[in-house]
């Protein structure tokens, strides 16, 4: 028997996928690309949307009562650009697919009141400090209205 060494040299081939972001960034799951890349998406409309922040603040600071966790901020709606960058704006931090609802085309021209939930979960909007104060004042003297005939009809 005769002994035989040889040096036998092995190539290992290998695929790696990853995932490239627009920006060129690269990662190594789907997931972590999409979620960089709608974060990144999110803070260009929000960028581009500040020029239109005319304040913000929280519902505690604005009714002197509520939570400091929930934030409120007023836009100035000047074109139909801005209705397009704040529906993405909700839509992208809320994760729905559509903010139509929230944001008309018919509040072009005005001064919107934008509320969020303290998780940014949810949102609603007033259109004006005078579309605020009306919707208080309706609650207000429909609470009262409600009460009186309650007491005028039930023995207590």
């Amino acid at each position: 028997m005769k002994k035989i060494e040889k040096q036998v040299e092995k190539v290992t081939k290998e695929t790696v996928i990853t995932y490239e972001a627009s920006d060129g960034r690269i990662f190594k799951s789907e997931e972590e690309c999409k979620k960089y890349e709608e974060t990144a998406k999110k803070m260009v409309i929000y960028n581009r949307i500040q020029q239109n922040l005319i304040g913000k603040t929280n519902i505690y600071d604005l009714f002197g009562e509520g939570s400091q966790d929930e934030v409120v901020e007023i836009y100035r709606i000047d074109s139909l650009e801005i209705v397009e960058l704040l529906r993405q704006y909700i839509s992208l931090t809320m994760g729905v697919k559509e903010a139509k609802n929230i944001i008309t085309n018919d509040m072009i021209g005005k001064d919107i009141i934008l509320c969020w939930n303290y998780d940014l979960g949810w949102c609603w909007t007033h259109e004006s400090i005078d579309d605020l104060c009306n919707n208080i004042r309706k609650s207000y003297m429909s609470i009262i209205s409600n009460f009186t005939k309650n007491q005028q009809g039930e023995v207590k």
